[in-house]
């Protein structure tokens, strides 16, 4: 990644046209709509993303295993700080420019939006994911999709087109088809006592999800041209300010966790602060390229990745319902893409030589 393209303006609509600190070679890295070029990147870096995300609950699940005096807000915190650490490194020397200069009073009220609900969307799917099964964490997380569709559409006035809406419901009885078909799912609950904490307020905070899901791309779809990682350094360094404070004030204790921590526990943390640290830069960067609403669908491949997870590592059962889900969520995507790579490659191409005959 080059530095110059951390401060660079991603948004021609809310450009003054007459403002020549606007590049003129901008058209070449930004379309008519706003968006990056290629469009395609942004479902490549959503899709990592997404990936990325299923590897996160994975180390998760596997710390809490391993130390269960440990608690939501512990790890939220420590790997935040590991997530800052590499922010900071990347940011480098141009710091005024991208924490600073790039800030604008008109761009505060979102970026605080986006923050907040990103603070309340990470401890939601972390307290979950240490109650309750990962699928079902992933199951939620893809109802996500038709919030956003439904926010895009009224405040963005950007309404998905026929194939994508099909791909959407299509994905969500794919999704259905096999969490439904989990006969193992109760078994993997993790309850610790019969506390209002431990029962109802892992359930209660799935409903959370897709509210704030759909917000967190929708605020930062409207504040993109502000740089990836600016967004990504004051986003995880909130988190940890709240985190720490909120552990501080539960449990009195910080740093006194580490004195039990085992090599693996070390590498566990570092992983998921490396790719949490991954993730915020890549969902940031791939809303510059798409749309909110069509990179959201790509969030029906987690419940896959998840439940291919649960299987692989935990040793769930699994049937030919939860096939048959499998098989149409990568079927109807596939079909999307297919369609796609169609006509942003092989159509251009044919196009192009029609022109020089």
């Amino acid at each position: 990644m080059k530095k110059e393209d951390l401060q660079t303006p991603l948004n021609p609509s809310i450009q003054n046209q007459g403002d020549m600190s606007f590049s003129r070679d901008a058209s070449k890295i930004i379309d008519s709509d706003g968006f990056r070029k290629p469009r395609y990147m942004g479902y490549v870096l959503q899709m990592t993303s997404t990936l990325f995300i299923c590897f996160q609950l994975l180390f998760a699940k596997f710390i809490f295993q391993r130390n269960p005096d440990m608690t939501v807000t512990h790890l939220l915190a420590y790997r935040q700080f590991i997530s800052v650490t590499v922010y900071s490194f990347a940011i480098g020397k141009n710091y005024k420019k991208v924490l600073i200069q790039s800030i604008t009073r008109q761009v505060m009220p979102l970026l605080v939006l986006r923050i907040g609900c990103g603070i309340g969307y990470q401890l939601a799917i972390f307290f979950s994911a240490r109650y309750l099964p990962l699928v079902y964490v992933g199951l939620c997380q893809n109802l996500g999709p038709l919030f956003t569709a439904v926010l895009s559409f009224f405040i963005l006035k950007l309404a998905l087109s026929r194939l994508n809406i099909v791909v959407l419901m299509v994905s969500l009885v794919g999704v259905f088809l096999i969490i439904t078909g989990s006969s193992k799912a109760d078994a993997q609950v993790v309850m610790e006592g019969d506390s209002f904490l431990t029962t109802v307020v892992p359930y209660l905070t799935l409903v959370l999800f897709p509210v704030f899901d759909s917000i967190i791309f929708i605020a930062s779809s409207l504040i993109k041209q502000v740089p990836s990682l600016a967004i990504s350094f004051y986003y995880a360094l909130s988190m940890l300010i709240v985190f720490s404070f909120v552990t501080m004030v539960n449990t009195g204790t910080f740093f006194s966790l580490f004195a039990t921590f085992e090599a693996m526990d070390f590498i566990l943390l570092l992983g998921t602060g490396f790719v949490s640290a991954s993730i915020g830069f890549m969902f940031q960067r791939a809303i510059q390229y798409e749309e909110p609403a069509k990179l959201s669908l790509v969030d029906f491949f987690q419940s896959v990745f998840q439940f291919l997870f649960d299987i692989i590592i935990f040793q769930s059962t699994f049937n030919g319902q939860q096939i048959w889900g499998m098989c149409i969520v990568f079927g109807i995507n596939g079909v999307k893409w297919g369609l796609g790579i169609r006509d942003n490659f092989f159509k251009k191409k044919a196009d192009k030589e029609e022109i020089k005959e």
